[in-house]
């Protein structure tokens, strides 16, 4: 039978968990692949909320324990690492019985918030999960009651995406949404360049536009998934030493992919510098290759994030990339509008060879 889980984008389940959290706070879970992105996009969204509720955002719990109206907290769990005191606590004697001390990371105060996030729940052992789905379904454990500013996001992985994972029943199933978070590599790309992950990464996989090369096999030893490029990109970026990039994107993706990723840079390297583009666009190179018609954007989104975004510098961009087929004006038309929205929107109405030329004429049909 076919999976009845809605699938969502990131941006979707950020939306979703920001807004189930504002209302009713019921709990959520999060399918999806190995490394595609789940934890980020649940820690982009407690970022998103401390700037609505004007709190500092946190993962450390001295801060919402001793501040609680100063910050807006984020607990993260990986529950196939944790053991069950973690989640239930420890029991102490009293002179009334047997009480327990939750543990000392868990909210306290009535006027704390946050989301208490636990990924990997369905590699925990059952004497982590039972106490786990308590907190989950009941809010409390034993006479611990989770803050009111607090809501519960959980994610796992299926079987098909190569974890050795156990099946959670229907009544647990049932306790809470379900979504799975899925994306293509133009997703990818287009939230990629937004967060300014190194060029160099982004125009290659716009370039293979092979899901392989982005979302992993769970049979090869070392496998290319969103996380590790984000790491590779992390450790990568700005540097020039090919033996050492080689090494680095080898340690993350596996050699086969770090062989051809150095290989496509040689193609890379032949861009003109673009100081030459703002001279004069009209002398400016139009490249053939389909290497580089996708690393030409995306060198100049980077070159306008550098120059702060002037918005006097779109003309000259989109009169350039005119020159290129539909698919690579459509292209750099999402990944600048991606990085910075408003200045993009504001600049093609106000700008008549923009609005006229490039949106009307060129973009418009493919929305």
């Amino acid at each position: 039978m076919p999976s009845q889980i809605q699938i969502v984008k990131h941006e979707e389940l950020k939306e979703i968990i920001k807004r189930v959290w504002r209302t009713h706070k019921y709990p959520i879970m999060i399918w999806g692949k190995v490394g595609i992105g789940k934890t980020f996009t649940v820690e982009q969204a407690t970022k998103e909320l401390a700037l609505e509720t004007n709190r500092e955002w946190t993962d450390v719990s001295e801060n919402w324990n001793k501040e609680p109206t100063r910050y807006f907290g984020y607990l993260n769990f990986r529950v196939s690492q944790v053991e069950p005191p973690d989640i239930r606590g420890l029991p102490y004697k009293t002179d009334n019985g047997m009480e327990w001390i939750p543990p000392s990371c868990y909210p306290k105060h009535k006027s704390s918030m946050g989301i208490m996030f636990f990924d990997e729940v369905n590699r925990g052992c059952k004497e982590v999960l039972s106490p786990l789905f308590q907190l989950k379904d009941s809010r409390r454990i034993g006479d611990y009651i989770l803050p009111d500013g607090w809501s519960i996001v959980l994610a796992g992985n299926k079987r098909e995406h190569g974890a050795d994972v156990i099946e959670l029943d229907f009544p647990d199933r049932n306790r809470m949404l379900q979504y799975e978070l899925e994306a293509t590599v133009e997703d990818w790309i287009i939230w990629a360049s937004a967060y300014n992950l190194d060029n160099r990464i982004i125009s290659y996989i716009a370039w293979k536009r092979d899901p392989k090369v982005l979302f992993g096999d769970s049979e090869r030893e070392v496998s290319p998934t969103c996380r590790m490029w984000h790491w590779v990109s992390n450790l990568i970026k700005g540097v020039e030493d090919m033996d050492y990039i080689r090494l680095i994107v080898a340690g993350g993706v596996g050699s086969d992919y770090a062989n051809d990723f150095m290989a496509y840079l040689q193609y890379f390297h032949k861009l003109k510098p673009l100081e030459l583009l703002f001279k004069d666009w009209k002398s400016y190179p139009i490249y053939q290759e389909a290497t580089l018609k996708y690393a030409i954007p995306l060198q100049l989104l980077a070159y306008w994030r550098e120059h702060d975004y002037k918005p006097k510098m779109l003309e000259t961009i989109f009169r350039y990339l005119a020159q290129y087929e539909d698919e690579i004006l459509v292209f750099a038309w999402k990944i600048f509008k991606a990085t910075n929205r408003e200045v993009v929107l504001k600049a093609f109405n106000k700008n008549k060879y923009l609005y006229d030329e490039v949106w009307y004429k060129r973009l418009r049909k493919y929305w």
